[in-house]
């Protein structure tokens, strides 16, 4: 009953979908040639990379589970983590068009960074629901921004395959990132797969800042 009654917003996007109409391209970054993808956007891509070694599948519910929340609070603290993604992405989205993609990429993997490292000292239920809160920042700080810098950074006939591109690597990454981290926790324990984690965000490779011609929707 649950999978069925999920199965009908679905068909009501796909209906609203048809409502959906292209509109005119935005101007694409200096020196993004049609048909081509830029160098900025295989470093960004790159930085993606490192960036997917550190995000394990699912790792902070187990912690979760590990700190003592049972099923009922672990879908609670899953709904929580929601209310601060949904909350969080306008106002995140907006700032990026103020201040630009890049800084704000780079607080959403700090605050990465920030919630496994403290996913790695955590000993309290209520320490955990912080983290997850924290965590919601990350999203909502970074996902709607990646693909915002993508379309500054590529031709507008390259957009599609520019995005598959970060969505295959980011696909990819997550069996060897989950390994890694499923080896670590069970032979040192879950701090040294948080902390792996951690270090590997904080690690990642620096992208040089673009600047695209001005648009309405801001700048890199």
């Amino acid at each position: 009953m649950v999978f069925a009654l999920a199965a009908l917003p679905a068909v009501g996007a796909a209906v609203q979908l048809a409502r959906a109409h292209d509109v005119a391209p935005v101007t694409a970054a200096p020196g993004a040639q049609p048909g081509q993808l830029p160098r900025p956007f295989w470093v960004l891509l790159g930085a993606l990379t490192v960036f997917g070694l550190a995000n394990s599948s699912d790792t902070p519910l187990l912690r979760a589970r590990s700190a003592g929340l049972r099923a009922p609070a672990l879908a609670f603290l899953y709904a929580a983590f929601n209310l601060a993604y949904a909350l969080l992405a306008l106002p995140a989205g907006t700032l990026s068009d103020r201040i630009g993609r890049r800084p704000l990429l780079l607080v959403a993997w700090s605050a990465y960074a920030l919630a496994y490292a403290g996913f790695a000292a955590a000993t309290r239920s209520w320490q955990v629901v912080g983290l997850f809160l924290l965590y919601g920042v990350y999203y909502a700080a970074g996902e709607g921004t990646v693909k915002a810098w993508i379309t500054t950074l590529v031709p507008a006939d390259r957009r599609g395959a520019a995005s598959g591109l970060v969505a295959a690597a980011g696909g990819l990454l997550v069996l060897p990132a989950s390994v890694l981290a499923g080896v670590l926790w069970d032979r040192h324990g879950p701090e040294a797969a948080f902390l792996t984690g951690s270090l590997v965000a904080f690690g990642r490779p620096r992208h040089r800042r673009v600047r695209p011609r001005a648009t309405s929707g801001g700048s890199a």
